[in-house]
């Protein structure tokens, strides 16, 4: 976490430095530390999938839900990554879309696990 930390601050120092130059300096700079600060994120996920997937072998879930929930999870991440851009870059309207796009997808993507639920509470 102290690795993050340190990069979202310097990356934060250098865009507010570059931006008395050029105003888009700034923007792309945020940019650029946002994907890495995602990708040091992405580097600690695996280990939630190898718990997730040990918990998986104590309770009978289909391996199938598993899948569906990681990939909900995923879309959640990459909506509030873009829309959290888009609101930096000063579009509000766009970042509103495309969080309602990731609520919609993953509203599609939960119908087979709503199935299962309705199956259980009925049968």
């Amino acid at each position: 976490m102290i690795k993050i930390a340190a990069v979202a601050v310097i990356t934060v120092l250098v865009a507010v430095f570059c931006k008395e130059f050029k105003q888009e300096y700034g923007m792309y700079i945020s940019v650029a530390g946002c994907v890495l600060i995602m990708l040091m994120v992405a580097g600690r996920l695996s280990g939630i999938t190898e718990l997730i997937s040990r918990f998986s072998t104590y309770i009978k879930v289909d391996s199938a839900y598993i899948g569906i929930l990681l990939k909900m999870l995923g879309i959640a991440f990459v909506a509030d990554f873009s829309a959290n851009i888009c609101k930096d870059a000063g579009y509000s309207m766009v970042a509103g879309q495309v969080e309602l796009a990731g609520k919609l997808s993953i509203l599609l993507l939960s119908t087979p696990i709503l199935n299962a639920l309705l199956d259980t509470i009925l049968g």
